[in-house]
């Protein structure tokens, strides 16, 4: 009697043991997880409280304003699909604000950003648009003013964003704003 008690209370301990342990390391993931994501943050100059791919926004709406705009300003429509937790979508982010960029794509382009979240959201709308790939994120698709598809970057042609600097992220879109294709940066 007494070793079949001591056997349960082994057991129980153990298995409250285990789940201390997994609690604690989920726990411990999330602040990893969360350390990491602001050192990113930090690193490309994101506020917290303004992050760039909108995670509640309305990506048709946002388009159809877009589109709008672009129609009446003889403007290009850059829809970019990315992630706040995404390093290169936020260098990516990064690099179309900054000087080098900034002036050029505001002149020639109309952006909404999509979040895709853990590439659980805003699928059908990517998909909707061309988005093939699957090799990862940012991936941008480029309409003319009239709302026609001039490419996608389906091959991966951005996900190594952090790899390219400003200018030759300018040097892509405006090769996209002038020959109507989509090139390797």
């Amino acid at each position: 009697m007494k070793a079949r008690l001591s056997l349960k209370w082994l057991l129980g301990t153990a298995l409250l043991g285990l789940l201390a342990a997994a609690a604690g390391y989920k726990i411990y993931q999330g602040i990893r997880a969360h350390l990491h994501t602001g050192a990113v943050y930090q690193q490309y100059g994101v506020d917290p409280g303004n992050l760039p791919y909108p995670e509640h926004a309305d990506p048709r709406a946002d388009l159809a304003v877009a589109q709008r705009r672009a129609a009446a300003q003889d403007k290009l429509v850059m829809v970019i699909f990315g992630a706040n937790w995404c390093p290169d979508c936020l260098a990516l982010n990064a690099a179309l604000q900054s000087d080098v960029v900034s002036a050029y794509a505001q002149r020639n382009f109309e952006v909404v950003k999509v979040d895709v979240g853990q590439f659980d959201r805003n699928q059908d709308f990517a998909e909707q648009l061309g988005v093939t790939s699957r090799r990862g994120i940012p991936v941008a698709v480029f309409l003319d003013r009239d709302g026609q598809l001039i490419g996608v970057t389906n091959d991966g042609e951005l996900e190594p964003a952090r790899a390219y600097t400003s200018r030759q992220i300018l040097a892509f879109i405006q090769e996209v704003a002038a020959n109507r294709q989509i090139v390797r940066p």
